[in-house]
């Protein structure tokens, strides 16, 4: 390639004139020629001075091996940063960090490093303590875990029946992976039957609304006591029951908390007589206590009838025994300390017969009622004829006290009869005399005292259920 020396345009090798300016080719190629001459005649005559590297190309040189060298610490570091991250967050370091916080059984480290599998909600070192106590519980257990954690931080997988801890990819950061392990979240259902009733699982307390059961959610796995109590007027109930959340299999379990307490069941011939409860008032009658409760054993219930001429009477008390329902009271017009005055009564009437036969003189009775007075005077009579009554003793007095009732009589006073047996010890014949009756006793109302009413000759009942008897 040829340039003009006029104006420098490329010329090929067979043009004989600039295409630019116009000039010949042979002059451009002298032009040419003589150019490279004076080139080369300057270049003999004035020849270059040897070229030294600049002081500046040797100074970057110095720079791009420090440079290099940077590089390569800084690819060291990443590196081993990599290594260091990757074996702290890795399998291997789990398992690790987990079988030691699980062998000291250290509640808040574990709680630490597990994870639910639902992801939304956090562990607590609170709710960590059931499975603490059941591997206290379960040493061999204990051991099995360790193992499946061990064999799962070497990358191989296994298959748990006990709690079902996984190793678990927890996040990715960079080129590495951060692992954990996780568990599934357990759930109570609880029944605790009694409306009001409160339910304590592992330090939560939940009130029974007595339509939908209790739920307790996100619980870890272990051992729990569930704690169920009511507290009513007569009773307060409590039960307590250990549930095992271990089986991956059953992550919803059920409870049904005995809390019924005791019912029970009145039988009586005073539908209407006021309750008395552990000695207590209340505003039942007796016809109340049907499939009433619920009441603590050893709860005791008594009946109280209306207000009679003698006074309120109250039924012997009743004991409630536990696993027994239906309990009976009979409620007489008379109570134990009424009973006792009228005996009293017939018991000082069998002293005084003693003394009046004996005597002869009917002024031995007291407390005996005028018309009675006749009869009695006509026996004495008979007795002095028999002369069988010399220093006569009461020895003994037993009467029948079945279901006692009483009548009023034309003087309006209350009238109870009751069967009664009278022993006698006497001189004369050196015997003993029984005496077989059916004794009345009377309440008169203005005296607010008891008399012997009237008294004749009557067996004694063979089946008498209820007896008392004095010793002279």
């Amino acid at each position: 390639m040829h340039y003009c020396s006029n104006c420098g345009e490329a010329l090929n090798e067979h043009e004989k004139y600039c295409k630019s300016c116009g000039m010949k080719s042979d002059k451009v190629a002298l032009r040419r020629e003589e150019t490279s001459a004076k080139e080369q005649v300057a270049s003999t005559e004035h020849p270059s001075p040897p070229q030294d590297t600049p002081a500046s190309q040797k100074r970057l040189s110095r720079k791009a091996w420090i440079g290099m060298g940077s590089g390569v610490m800084v690819i060291i570091l990443l590196v081993t940063a990599y290594l260091v991250m990757a074996n702290h967050y890795g399998r291997s370091h789990a398992a690790k960090t987990l079988s030691e916080a699980i062998k000291t059984e250290n509640a808040s480290k574990i709680a630490d490093l597990l994870i639910y599998t639902s992801g939304d909600t956090n562990i607590t070192q609170a709710s960590v303590k059931p499975f603490t106590d059941y591997l206290k519980e379960h040493p061999n257990e204990k051991k099995n875990i360790l193992k499946d954690i061990e064999t799962q931080g070497q990358g191989h997988g296994v298959y748990s029946s006990l709690f079902d801890l996984k190793i678990y990819k927890h996040k990715k950061w960079g080129l590495f992976k951060v692992y954990t392990f996780a568990v599934d979240p357990y759930r109570l259902t609880i029944n605790p039957v009694r409306a009001e009733a409160n339910v304590t699982v592992n330090g939560q307390t939940k009130t029974y609304d007595g339509k939908q059961a209790l739920t307790f959610d996100h619980l870890f796995p272990g051992q729990y006591q569930i704690e169920g109590s009511w507290s009513g007027d007569y009773a307060k109930l409590h039960d307590e029951q250990t549930v095992e959340l271990t089986s991956p299999k059953d992550l919803e379990q059920s409870v049904d908390l005995d809390l019924k307490g005791q019912l029970i069941e009145l039988h009586t011939n005073a539908p209407h007589a006021k309750v008395l409860i552990n000695s207590q008032e209340t505003d039942l009658q007796a016809a109340d206590i049907q499939h009433f409760g619920p009441v603590d054993p050893e709860t005791t219930f008594a009946l109280q009838s209306e207000k009679l001429p003698w006074g309120t009477v109250t039924s012997e008390p009743i004991q409630v025994t536990k696993d027994q329902t239906d309990y009976t009271i009979q409620l007489t017009p008379f109570d134990k300390d009424t009973i006792n005055t009228m005996l009293e009564t017939m018991n000082t009437f069998a002293k005084q017969r003693a003394k009046a036969n004996s005597q002869k003189r009917v002024e031995a009775y007291q407390n005996v009622d005028k018309s009675y007075l006749v009869d009695l005077e006509t026996e004495i009579k008979y007795m002095g004829a028999t002369k069988g009554w010399k220093n006569a003793k009461l020895m003994k007095t037993e009467y029948a006290i079945d279901n006692l009732d009483y009548e009023t009589n034309y003087k309006k006073e209350y009238v109870v009869q009751i069967p009664a047996k009278f022993t006698y010890h006497v001189d004369t014949n050196k015997k003993t005399i029984e005496q077989q009756l059916l004794v009345s006793v009377a309440y008169v109302p203005k005296d607010k005292n008891w008399k012997l009413s009237y008294s004749f000759d009557h067996d004694f009942p063979k089946d008498a259920k209820q007896t008392k008897a004095f010793n002279f």
